[in-house]
């Protein structure tokens, strides 16, 4: 039997009157198998890579402080020093991007197309800045928002195939896609 891989990680429970936000699982193993490869290196560790990534996902989706982490054991896991170590280690050498290469790649064989895009789309979105932050600012002529962008390209299917988070407000989405062909 052969298992459908799915791009959603996510289980949502959906009822008539009221759509509930999705709960974020632990990686099943079929999902684990197939991003195992691309982050495991095959070295002994003292904590599984698998359960690193559950609580890195956890992490990014809740958007909170890493000394915050919760763990749902009363025991911890780890702490949370190692892992932001692996999140900064597998942002630095590409890891992350490795992994949303490989997923993307097996979600558009999935739905019956070629293993790369053909073509993509651009798109932005601008966010103010706080008020101490003056790194790469700009201001935003068409929102009139002074502060910072963020850039997705996407391909037909809508999958993310590039992310660049920072960048000024008044940078275009067309420069800032130039930028993508440089990345991975």
């Amino acid at each position: 039997m052969v298992a459908k891989f799915r791009l959603s990680w996510y289980n949502s429970s959906t009822s008539e009157k009221k759509i509930r936000r999705a709960r974020l699982l632990p990686l099943t193993d079929f999902q684990w198998q197939v991003i195992e490869k691309t982050i495991d290196n095959g070295r002994k560790r003292q904590y599984h890579l698998r359960k690193i990534v559950d609580l890195v996902r956890r992490m990014v989706r809740g958007g909170s402080q890493w000394r915050d982490l919760f763990f749902a054991d009363s025991q911890p896991y780890c702490s949370w020093e190692l892992v932001y170590y692996y999140y900064r280690k597998w942002q630095k050498d590409g890891t992350w991007s490795c992994v949303l290469a490989l997923l993307v790649e097996k979600e558009r064989k999935n739905q019956g197309r070629q293993a790369q895009a053909s073509a993509c789309a651009v798109d932005s979105q601008s966010v103010k800045i706080g008020s101490l932050i003056n790194i790469e600012t700009g201001l935003d002529g068409n929102k009139l928002i002074n502060g910072r962008k963020r850039h997705i390209a996407v391909d037909v299917l809508g999958l993310p195939l590039a992310l660049h988070v920072v960048s000024a407000a008044n940078i275009h989405a067309g420069e800032a896609g130039r930028n993508f062909s440089y990345q991975k």
